[in-house]
């Protein structure tokens, strides 16, 4: 016969199980075994599936859910994900270090992109200025900002970032046209999207990142232009996301 004392012993252990369990599920099946593995090792996983309905992050965390629905409104063409995760332990003020990274916008000129096509580094941005900004809610900064992107040209772009307890939403939607080699636009205005979220789950920090663009897909140019849009949107969310790695 159980004692009382045996039952609340199997009861927290239940219990912890079950946590455990909820945890995991904030990432699914459209994930493969060895990106779940790469992961729980708290690498950065890049998952480039090109649809948003493999999106691979499911969770009940609001500004999460925001970005997905933002993702899955905008249909892309091109469509990429980034994740890591990190304890929540050693990284208690990581919301205040992303955030700060995020918001030096000048400081975007100096991310670094690797081309394929080119064999070379080069700066993902070539200058980033700020035109606007409101800061008068500490919670919830606004900004508009000039960026000169090769081989996309000089484009203006909305930034925000949100705040709330222990989460944090990013978003940069260019707000002109893309236009490629100054020649064809590669993607109208509200059509390139990138989000950054952070947010604490159980023991863990769950940094995730989604970038889309809803472009031309001229056969003769399509491979050219993904390329161009993935790799970017990748090493700008991997950029911001090790930043925070080098500042610990």
């Amino acid at each position: 016969m159980k004692t009382n004392k045996t039952k609340a012993i199997i009861a927290t252990i239940a219990f912890l199980f079950a946590a455990a369990a909820n945890a995991a599920t904030s990432f699914n099946t459209n994930l493969s075994g060895d990106e779940k593995k790469r992961i729980e090792n708290g690498e950065v996983v890049i998952v480039n599936t090109g649809n948003t309905k493999k999106i691979c992050l499911e969770t009940d965390n609001a500004a999460a859910k925001e970005l997905i629905s933002t993702m899955k409104a905008l249909k892309p063409a091109y469509f990429a994900e980034v994740i890591q995760v990190k304890p929540y332990k050693g990284n208690e003020n990581l919301l205040e270090k992303i955030k700060a990274e995020l918001l030096n916008v000048e400081g975007y000129a100096g991310i670094p992109y690797y081309s394929v096509r080119h064999d070379k580094w080069y700066n993902l941005y070539e200058w980033a200025k700020i035109l606007s900004k409101d800061f008068s809610n500490p919670q919830n900064s606004k900004m508009t900002a000039d960026v000169y992107m090769k081989p996309f040209g000089e484009f203006q772009a909305d930034i925000t970032l949100e705040e709330k307890g222990s989460t944090l939403l990013y978003m940069f939607t260019n707000k002109t046209k893309m236009i490629l080699e100054e020649k064809i636009t590669a993607a109208g205005p509200n059509k390139m999207k990138s989000g950054i979220v952070v947010f604490r789950d159980g023991d863990n920090w769950i940094l995730y990142g989604a970038g889309g663009v809803d472009a031309i897909s001229l056969f003769f140019l399509r491979d050219r232009i993904e390329t161009s849009f993935i790799n970017r949107i990748k090493s700008f969310t991997v950029y911001f996301i090790k930043q925070v790695d080098k500042t610990n």
